[in-house]
C-alpha cells in the first residue's frame, strides 16, 4: 500500500488572472475524505479535489456534521485554545459516488513519545533536500510529492490538548501542506495543523475517531 495513493491536493479557483491555487491536502479513510478544518474554512472560494479527472467540491452539503469545535484565531491570525481538550482541526466529507476504499484508518491511540512516523503531501515547490522528488502532472499544474519523516517530540510539554509536535525532515514548507496525514503503515496518528522550522503540530487522529464513534452511537439510537 502507498499512502500517497489516498492523499489528494485541495485547490480553490479564484478565477481571472489568479486562477487555480493549491491550498492544502487531505486523505481518504475508507470512502470518507478528511482534512484540516482551517484549510477549507480559510478559503475564499469553494475548495475542491480532483479524482480521475473529475472535480468534487468540498461543499457544506457533503460535510458530515460533528461537534468539530475548531481552534479559534485572534485578530492577527494566531491560533489559541490548543490547551482545551475539546478543540479540533478537522472536517470529514462524504461523497456517495466516490468509491476509494482506502485502507488508511484513524488510530485509537496517541503516538508514543519518540515514535517515528511519516507525513506525505503534494506541494508546488520541490524539497531542496530531495532532488529526485517525484513530479505529478495530472493536476491543473505540476505538483511535487513530498515524503517526510517525523519524530514525535520527546518533551511531554508538546502534547497540548488534542495537539502534539513532531520534528520533521525534510523541513516542511511554510504553507499548503496542512491537512496531510501523519501515519505508520495504514494507521493515521495525526492531521497536520501547523508548522514552523522543523517542528510541525498535528491534531490527534484518536480524538477525531472518538468524535466519529460518538456520532455513530447517537445515530444508532434514533
Amino acid at each position: 500500500m502507498k499512502a500517497i495513493d489516498y492523499i489528494f491536493p485541495i485547490f480553490e479557483d479564484a478565477g481571472g488572472k489568479e486562477g487555480i491555487d493549491l491550498i492544502g491536502n487531505g486523505f481518504f479513510v475508507g470512502n470518507l475524505f478528511i482534512t484540516a478544518d482551517h484549510v477549507v474554512s480559510d478559503s475564499y472560494f469553494t475548495p475542491f479535489i480532483i479524482i480521475n479527472g473529475t472535480q468534487y467540491n468540498l461543499e457544506e452539503k457533503f460535510r458530515i456534521q460533528l461537534n468539530y469545535n475548531s481552534i479559534s484565531y485572534d485578530a492577527d491570525g494566531h491560533p489559541f485554545g490548543h490547551e482545551d481538550n475539546s478543540k479540533t482541526d478537522f472536517v470529514i466529507y462524504r461523497f456517495d459516488n466516490i468509491k476509494i476504499n482506502s485502507p488508511l484508518r484513524l488510530s485509537e491511540n496517541l503516538p508514543s513519545l519518540g515514535q517515528q512516523l511519516n507525513c506525505d503531501f503534494f506541494h508546488r515547490i520541490k524539497a531542496p533536500t530531495n532532488p529526485s522528488q517525484f513530479r505529478e502532472s495530472k493536476y491543473p499544474f505540476p505538483l511535487f510529492i513530498w515524503k517526510t519523516t517525523g519524530i514525535v517530540e520527546s518533551d511531554a510539554n508538546y502534547f497540548i490538548g488534542n495537539f502534539y509536535g513532531s520534528r520533521m525532515s525534510p523541513v516542511h514548507p511554510s504553507r499548503r501542506s496542512s491537512g496531510s496525514p501523519l501515519y505508520d503503515g495504514e494507521i493515521v496518528y495525526g492531521i497536520l495543523h501547523a508548522g514552523g522550522d522543523d517542528l510541525c503540530v498535528f491534531y490527534s487522529a484518536s480524538h477525531a475517531l472518538g468524535l466519529i464513534q460518538r456520532m455513530k452511537k447517537l445515530m444508532n439510537r434514533h
